[in-house]
């Protein structure tokens, strides 16, 4: 059987597979159901759509999720996608308020954790046992404060 390169690597030339592109190892091909629509089996096929654009605008793909919040509650959400940008983690996270307000609490963690490490007075406090509890008692007071003036 005949050989030809696909981007130096050796690929048998064979007619069984004349219509499948082939694919470089060190790439990965994802298939699966891009909605939560049942009975995909009846789904029409639509011929003559000539762009990723014009697919996801005729088959509008869209899944239903359930998020569980930190009080345990769950809150629905159905997310539609429009191009393949929208299935990545920033494209995710535009599409729903609930991935919105996750990450803006991820944010403002990440903020406060850069500003307690770079504050040389708290690290002086919380070095000491004595310090670091009538810090925390005083943390917890203005918690109980807070909780109690709402």
């Amino acid at each position: 059987m005949a050989k030809y390169l696909i981007g130096g690597i050796p690929v048998e030339l064979d007619d069984t597979n004349a219509g499948i592109p082939v694919i470089h190892p060190n790439r990965t091909l994802f298939v699966q159901k891009l909605t939560s629509r049942p009975n995909l089996g009846n789904l029409e096929i639509k011929e003559g759509l000539q762009t990723e654009d014009e697919v996801y605008e005729h088959y509008q793909p869209s899944v239903k999720v359930e998020f569980q919040t930190a009080s345990g509650k769950l809150k629905k959400e159905e997310l539609t996608f429009k191009n393949r940008g929208h299935w990545g983690k920033n494209g995710l996270v535009d599409r729903s308020d609930f991935l919105k307000n996750l990450n803006r609490d991820e944010e403002d963690l990440a903020d406060f954790i850069k500003r307690i490490k770079s504050d040389t007075g708290l690290q002086e406090v919380l070095s000491n046992a004595e310090t670091r509890t009538a810090f925390t008692n005083g943390l917890k007071a203005m918690i109980q404060m807070i909780n109690d003036s709402e």
